[in-house]
C-alpha cells in the first residue's frame, strides 16, 4: 500500500538526484510552511495548552489574593511585568507547556494594564492604549495565536473607540481598511513568506478576514441585539459607503485575477464580468457583509486557500439569510429577489467557468 509523496519526500528525492540545491530546498520548504521536526499530536497540544492556561489561571489568583490588589498604578505596573516577561521569555522558549503559560499571562497582563487604565473611568484612553498596546506586541511577540488574537483585539478596541466618540459612521472606515489590509497580505502571501515576514503577517491576514467577516454583522443587529447598544448603530442608509469601497476592493482583485488568466481587462468575458459585480453591489448597497464575503471568497479562489474560501462560505448563507429577512418588502418581492439574486450567482459561476476555458486556450496557444 503506497502513501501520497509529501513535499518533503519530492524535495528530498530531488536533493539526491541532484535537481535541487540545498538552498532552493530550504526556500521552498520554508514557502510550503513545513517544519523539520515531527508535529506534536493535537490532542497532546490541547491538552498542554489547557493545562498551562488553568496554571495561569490560578497564579493570578493567587497573586490577587494574596497581594489583595486595589490600586490602578498597582495593577498597570504589574500588568507590564507580566507583558515584558512572557515578551521576553516567548523569545528563549520553544517548549508548548511553557508558550501556552507565556501566552496566559501575555493576556492577563494586557487586561491588567487596560484595567488599569479603565478604572479611573477613562474608557476612550483604555481603547486607545489597547489599540496602541495589541499593535506593538503584533512586532514583540513572536506567536502566531498571539498575533492573530491581538489583531481582533485592536479591531475590537478600535471599535470601541469609535462608540466612545460617538462617531459610528467610523465602522465604515474600519471595514474598509479590514478588506485593503486582508486583501494586500493574501495577495502578497509568496513575497512576504519568501522574504522571512510570513510568521508575521500570515496570523494578521487571518484576523483581518475574520474582522472583515465580524464587522458587517453590525448592520444587521440592532436593539438588545447590538454588543454597543443600540443607539451605537450608523444610520441604515450610509451602509452603502462600506458597500462602495469593498466593491472597488473586488473589482481591482477581479482586474488581477483576470490578468494572471491572461484575459484582457476589455474582453467581452471580462466586461461582463464588471457589469455583473456592479449590478450585485448595486442591489446589495446596504448589505455591505455579502460583499464582503463574496471578496473573501475571490481572494481564496485566487490564492488557492481553502480555509478563506472556507470562512467566506460559512458567512455568505449568514448574511443572505440576515438580508432576506430584513427586507421591508411584501413575500412576493422577497421571493423575486432571491430569485434574481440565484440567477446573479449562476451567471458569475458561468463567466468564471467560462474564465477556465480561455486561460487553458492562452495556456494551450
Amino acid at each position: 500500500m503506497t502513501t501520497e509523496p509529501t513535499i518533503r519526500k519530492v524535495l528530498d528525492t530531488l536533493r539526491a538526484e541532484r535537481l535541487l540545491s540545498e538552498a532552493g530546498a530550504a526556500k521552498m520548504t520554508q514557502l510550503a510552511g513545513e517544519s523539520a521536526t515531527v508535529a506534536t499530536p493535537w490532542y497532546v497540544r490541547a491538552l498542554l495548552g489547557a493545562s498551562a492556561w488553568l496554571a495561569a489561571l490560578f497564579v493570578l489568583v493567587f497573586i490577587g489574593i494574596t497581594l489583595r490588589i486595589n490600586s490602578a498604578q498597582t495593577i498597570f505596573l504589574l500588568g507590564v511585568v507580566l507583558i515584558a516577561t512572557a515578551t521576553a521569555g516567548r523569545r528563549f522558549w520553544e517548549q508548548i507547556f511553557l508558550n501556552q503559560l507565556l501566552l496566559a499571562a501575555s493576556f492577563a497582563g494586557q487586561a491588567m494594564v487596560i484595567g488599569g487604565i479603565a478604572k479611573d473611568g477613562n474608557d476612550t484612553g483604555a481603547a486607545v492604549a489597547t489599540v496602541i498596546l495589541e499593535i506593538a506586541l503584533l512586532v514583540l511577540y513572536r506567536d502566531a495565536t498571539h498575533r492573530f488574537l491581538s489583531t481582533l483585539i485592536a479591531v475590537v478596541a478600535a471599535l470601541v473607540v469609535c462608540s466612545e466618540l460617538h462617531l459610528p459612521n467610523l465602522i465604515h472606515l474600519l471595514i474598509i481598511l479590514a478588506a485593503v489590509g486582508a486583501l494586500l497580505t493574501w495577495e502578497n502571501e509568496t513575497e512576504l513568506i519568501t522574504s522571512g515576514r510570513g510568521d508575521l503577517f500570515r496570523p494578521v491576514g487571518y484576523a483581518l478576514v475574520v474582522a472583515l467577516l465580524m464587522l458587517p454583522l453590525l448592520s444587521v443587529m440592532t436593539g438588545a441585539w447590538h454588543p454597543l447598544g443600540g443607539d451605537f448603530l450608523p444610520h441604515r442608509a450610509t451602509w452603502w459607503f462600506s458597500s462602495a469601497g469593498l466593491l472597488a476592493l473586488a473589482v481591482a482583485l477581479e482586474f488581477r485575477i483576470l490578468r494572471s488568466y491572461g484575459v484582457p481587462a476589455d474582453s467581452p468575458s471580462a466586461l461582463m464580468l464588471f457589469a455583473v459585480t456592479f449590478l450585485l453591489a448595486l442591489f446589495l448597497l446596504r448589505a455591505p457583509g455579502i460583499t464582503a464575503a463574496l471578496l473573501i471568497l475571490l481572494i481564496g479562489f485566487h490564492r488557492g486557500n481553502r480555509i478563506l474560501m472556507g470562512l467566506a462560505l460559512l458567512f455568505l448563507p449568514l448574511f443572505l439569510v440576515f438580508f432576506y429577512y430584513n427586507l421591508q418588502q411584501t413575500l412576493l418581492l422577497k421571493s423575486l429577489t432571491l430569485m434574481t439574486s440565484g440567477a446573479t450567482l449562476l451567471i458569475v459561476r458561468f463567466i468564471f467557468r467560462r474564465l477556465g476555458g480561455l486561460s487553458r486556450e492562452v495556456h494551450h496557444a
